[in-house]
């Protein structure tokens, strides 16, 4: 069975990155009935950074788990709030701590919560060039959700951007 897997850096419980992950997996899910979904919340993982980052690369069993679900995966979504004009320091760690080969060719939808549409770029020139450093397969479509998305009147063009991308990864996952 395939594997897709949701990446959040989303810091509440319960937490809108999950929450858009899962909007964005569900085309996919119903698409592909060949696939399992996992969840990885990184802010659970903070201790398990820090001490990677501050020993020179050793990982805690449960942060090894992890990049091994990572790698493993046969396609990603990955989900962080915007602050200060780019992904969260929680979700630069994070990858920081993937080894840089492990996720070439793998399908990676790329998804932001964000206060207002000056963020709009965010996925652009923060997110997208980090993936395309590891050699991902970037699907066209990145989603960026801000409060006016989640309007009555927006909402179907969400839904329409959503869509969008889980067709253009459902075309890259073998």
């Amino acid at each position: 069975m395939a594997t897709l897997t949701i990446i959040s850096a989303g810091l509440a419980s319960p937490s809108s990155s999950v929450e858009l992950g899962q909007l964005i997996a569900a085309p996919i899910l119903s698409a592909r009935d060949d696939m399992e979904l996992k969840v990885i919340e990184i802010k659970d993982l903070g201790h398990d950074l820090i001490d990677f980052m501050t020993t020179g690369g050793i990982c805690t069993p449960q942060l090894e788990q992890t990049i091994d679900t990572v790698t493993e995966s046969d396609a990603l979504i990955v989900v962080t709030p915007v602050f200060q004009a780019s992904y969260s320091g929680i979700f630069k760690l994070f990858f920081d701590a993937i080894p840089m080969e492990s996720l070439k060719n793998t399908p990676v939808i790329l998804a932001a919560n964000a206060g207002s549409q000056r963020h709009a770029l965010v996925i652009e020139y923060a997110i997208r060039p980090l993936f395309s450093f590891f050699k991902a397969r970037i699907v066209p479509t990145g989603i960026l959700v801000t409060p006016a998305d989640r309007t009555p009147e927006a909402w179907p063009l969400l839904l329409e951007r959503i869509d969008r991308a889980a067709n253009e990864m459902c075309s890259l996952i073998k």
